[in-house]
């Protein structure tokens, strides 16, 4: 091997870490031809898992969903955060959230590029179009893999976009466990959310009663107007007019107690 070969060998080990996948587009920019992305492919230095998508090999690890998370946040520059059942599985809520998810959700602005659910791995990505402020993102260390996720106050809300198709009761089992949510971030949170997702936020809370319920000002919240039906033949809530299963409403003669 020529020593200029050996040099940028070199300069690519210290600018690509091992399993972060990325374009063609992006080794073009770090100065690497197509004819020496091809010698590095033959030569087992990269792997390719997807036409155009090229990463560092590791003999220890295979490529992971957290490795191709990393590489769109850091690397490809997407303003991409996981969010919704995958944000609260990470942030310790995973024995109510399913374990072992074969769907990770992320939020953003843009789509990521398609070969994403290209890749060999054992996860589908699932996208949906949010925009996520900075005050409303945290580091999260999966696997000592360190990524952008959605605090628990917006996964929440994320969570509740996706009633009626997710579990009523499993959305149930998180929010019990909810009991130290930020009511300023909270207020934030709502801002970005549904009148749907505002008013499922107060019911589930209110449902099981947790203290920090009490430090919301409704008033600063839109709840709209009119029913919203999201369980046929479902209970209608008389407060805040959505239907729920018929199972999860409170008996008669009781109620939920902010």
């Amino acid at each position: 091997m020529s020593s200029q070969h050996s040099s940028k060998l070199n300069q690519l080990q210290r600018r690509l870490p091992a399993r972060l996948p990325v374009t063609y587009a992006w080794l073009q920019e770090q100065g690497y031809s197509r004819s020496l992305v091809k010698k590095y492919v033959r030569s087992g230095w990269l792997a390719s898992p997807a036409r155009g998508v090229f990463y560092r090999t590791d003999p220890e690890l295979p490529l992971r969903w957290m490795d191709v998370i990393r590489s769109l946040q850091h690397l490809l520059r997407y303003e991409l955060v996981i969010g919704g059942f995958t944000a609260l599985e990470l942030a310790g809520y995973s024995h109510y959230v399913s374990a072992g998810q074969s769907t990770i959700h992320v939020y953003g602005p843009k789509h990521p590029p398609t070969w994403v659910n290209r890749l060999e791995i054992d996860v589908v990505f699932q996208y949906h179009r949010q925009s996520v402020p900075s005050t409303l993102s945290t580091e999260q260390k999966v696997e000592g893999t360190a990524l952008r996720a959605a605090t628990q106050e917006l996964a929440a809300l994320q969570l509740l976009e996706e009633l009626p198709k997710a579990s009523w009761h499993q959305v149930d089992m998180v929010f019990e466990s909810l009991t130290d949510m930020r009511p300023s971030l909270s207020h934030e949170a709502l801002t970005l959310a549904s009148v749907k997702a505002r008013r499922l936020f107060f019911w589930f809370a209110e449902r099981h009663g947790h203290a920090w319920v009490r430090y919301l000002n409704r008033e600063r919240v839109d709840l709209g107007h009119g029913k919203r039906q999201l369980t046929p033949g479902g209970h209608l809530d008389p407060k805040y007019l959505i239907t729920v299963p018929r199972d999860m409403a409170p008996r008669s003669g009781e109620g939920f107690h902010p």
